[in-house]
């Protein structure tokens, strides 16, 4: 173990207690920047919502774990290793790790399966909705780096399924962790930041299968329910995310007739206006200056005679 400088500072006339974690924000490593002003305004939480729930798609840079279902934290232990004459030395730290249980639902969870071991920034909500992270820059928020990993096991019964969720989170740079810890006291609270920060989730689903001519029947459901959505009616509310074998392919909306009942009739070609030759994913967003609704990431299928 490094040594380093030591100095003497006062003690402090409140000795209050930490908060326990009750979620985490979860963002791209390289991620826009935010500064530690920005990350603590409860301004229509705008600051943050500019990473979570952007104005389009490619800008969102993150989301937002509701922990409220339990946050275990273990390890980060110090590995004590005593000499042959028992003379004990600090020869290690192991990793900090945090047992999440999220409060959501497998339509959710089921989600975040391709997210695993992703190396990412992430900062920790506390009960009263300030934010932890590193001091590693001066004016921007920093998150602790880490990853993590799901379960894929049958729920549990009884009283155990509040852990049915479990994100095994593990964190990776010792270094940013004990004196380069920093709570940011924010002016929002923890419910504001677990429940209004991320877009409302839609699932999107394809009622009947591409046309010869590239049109497609999709239906739009509130996630985990079968409320109909009918936010999704123009164009610039869809986007194409990839596309196999073709090259500039369009997304029109041809009908929004039924959108009261969530169905929306759209067109897919390319940019010779012929039908795609291969599978197309498509995302559809709401956005009210941020983004409000999101659906998943859908795959359609390309045009069989």
């Amino acid at each position: 173990m490094s040594c380093t400088p030591k100095y003497y500072g006062g003690a402090g006339a409140c000795k209050e207690l930490p908060e326990s974690i009750v979620g985490l924000m979860c963002l791209e490593k390289g991620h826009t920047a935010i500064t530690k002003t920005n990350a603590k305004l409860n301004s229509g939480l705008t600051g943050l919502k500019s990473l979570i729930a952007p104005a389009t798609i490619a800008a969102i840079k993150g989301f937002i774990l509701d922990a409220r279902n339990g946050a275990e934290p273990s390890g980060g232990e110090n590995e004590l290793t005593p000499s042959n004459v028992n003379y004990v030395q600090l020869t290690g730290v192991s990793a900090i790790v945090l047992d999440v249980y999220a409060n959501m639902s497998w339509n959710d969870y089921k989600n975040y399966f391709a997210w695993q071991g992703t190396s990412m920034e992430i900062g920790l909500f506390d009960m009263n909705g300030d934010l932890w992270g590193t001091n590693a820059n001066a004016t921007n928020f920093t998150g602790f780096r880490g990853k993590f990993y799901l379960d894929k096991k049958i729920a549990p019964v009884g009283a155990d399924k509040i852990k049915a969720y479990h994100f095994y989170v593990v964190f990776e740079d010792m270094t940013e962790w004990g004196a380069n810890m920093e709570k940011l006291d924010t002016s929002y609270s923890a419910i504001q930041a677990l429940e209004d920060i991320n877009p409302v989730g839609v699932d999107i689903s394809v009622k009947t299968a591409m046309a010869s001519d590239g049109d497609v029947v999709v239906k739009a459901v509130l996630k985990n329910s079968s409320q109909p959505y009918a936010g999704f009616t123009t164009a610039d509310e869809w986007d194409i995310l990839s596309s196999e074998l073709n090259v500039g392919c369009v997304l029109t909306v041809v009908s929004a007739a039924n959108a009261a009942l969530g169905e929306y009739t759209i067109n897919i070609v390319d940019g010779a206006a012929a039908t795609p030759t291969g599978d197309t994913v498509v995302q559809a967003s709401k956005v009210s200056t941020t983004m409000t609704y999101l659906s998943q990431a859908l795959t359609i299928g390309e045009y069989t005679a």
